[in-house]
């Protein structure tokens, strides 16, 4: 399916005119809008895929070049548009000749602009963004592909239910692969604040929390791995056991794309081919800030066991995060990872 667009009604007041097609061009190629053109000198009669893109809720505007006093043209452009599309639809008045960059309420739903003010730039922005018309469409698409999938499962294996593993699936192909971005972004809370950055503990009481968990029993170590596991907002952390250059993510959602920012952040630094596997010599791992006997954050670390320098890296990579005393690493098995770190169990053997 092709992706819709927003539409804007443009009345030209003049076909040949220099800044009026360079209006409708900025709209339809920098700004993905579809620009349908009526002309003044032509009867003013809103078209039948104008009242069409109304109907669908894609049109956004009517654009009229003049000024805000109204003349006799733009008068009889706009009362043909209310009477075809009805007063939802706001019509701005681009005064090419205004020079400030406020936007004129001009009554009944019209608006008199600066079309090259930044004010106006942000609205056509803003209302191509929250197009409804748009959002439905894209779910309308998205809904039978998500449909087909279950029912291709139902047909392939109808001895076996739809289980939580195929819905995590499905899930995972909806938001990464399926449903664009603006469909899903609708299931967030879009006012979640952003998190507070990280803050240095001090370092006797940072001392102290490595001690307790070099002495954690195991039960303990179960208590926190399970709390460690469930954070509600977890970090991204990715760290590089050559440079030891390290990234975090802290925004809701982005925790498993800190490897990624700090790949693009090293790949400079080395010349092409030098590190063709860059991504995956980086360790990745999670940051835990929610557990209750700690106020150190916890690098849970989930590194790639198949290097067979592994051991070495991560003894490197603890070594460095408990000189700097920002975060205590351990393995899965909460197991503090420093410079004499051996894995309680190798998951390779």
């Amino acid at each position: 399916m092709e992706r819709p667009k927003p539409s804007i009604g443009f009345v030209f007041a003049d076909r040949y005119s220099v800044v009026e097609n360079a209006f409708a061009r900025r709209a339809d190629r920098d700004l993905g809008y579809r620009t349908i053109r009526i002309d003044f000198a032509a009867e003013i009669e809103p078209t039948t895929l104008l009242v069409e893109q109304h109907r669908k809720g894609l049109l956004t505007m009517f654009a009229i070049p003049g000024d805000f006093t109204y003349n006799y043209h733009e008068s009889y452009a706009l009362e043909r548009i209310r009477s075809a599309v009805g007063q939802d639809v706001p019509v701005y008045v681009l005064d090419y000749g205004h020079t400030g960059d406020e936007i004129v309420d001009l009554g009944n739903n019209t608006f008199g602009a600066n079309p090259n003010s930044p004010v106006f730039m942000d609205k056509l922005i803003q209302a191509r963004d929250q197009n409804p018309g748009v959002l439905q469409a894209l779910r309308k698409n998205a809904v039978p592909q998500m449909e087909a999938l279950l029912a291709a499962h139902q047909q392939n294996f109808p001895d076996s239910p739809a289980g939580d593993n195929l819905r995590v699936l499905l899930a995972f192909l909806r938001w990464d692969h399926l449903s664009p971005v603006e469909v899903v972004a609708e299931e967030f809370d879009p006012y979640i604040p952003e998190e507070k950055p990280l803050e240095r503990i001090p370092n006797d009481k940072f001392s102290r929390e490595v001690r307790k968990i070099r002495n954690l029993t195991a039960e303990q170590r179960d208590t926190l791995f399970q709390e460690c596991s469930v954070d509600f907002r977890p970090r991204g952390f990715a760290i590089d056991p050559e440079t030891l250059a390290y990234e975090t993510t802290a925004r809701f959602g982005k925790h498993g794309i800190a490897a990624i920012i700090l790949e693009g952040q090293l790949q400079p630094l080395y010349r092409y081919g030098e590190r063709p596997n860059l991504r995956e010599e980086i360790i990745k791992g999670i940051i835990a800030t929610s557990t209750s006997n700690f106020d150190t954050p916890i690098v849970l670390i989930s590194p790639k066991w198949s290097d067979p320098d592994i051991i070495d890296k991560l003894r490197r990579v603890g070594r460095h995060l408990l000189r700097e005393k920002m975060f205590i690493p351990v393995d899965v098995y909460m197991n503090l990872i420093d410079e004499n770190y051996t894995p309680e169990i190798h998951p390779l053997g």
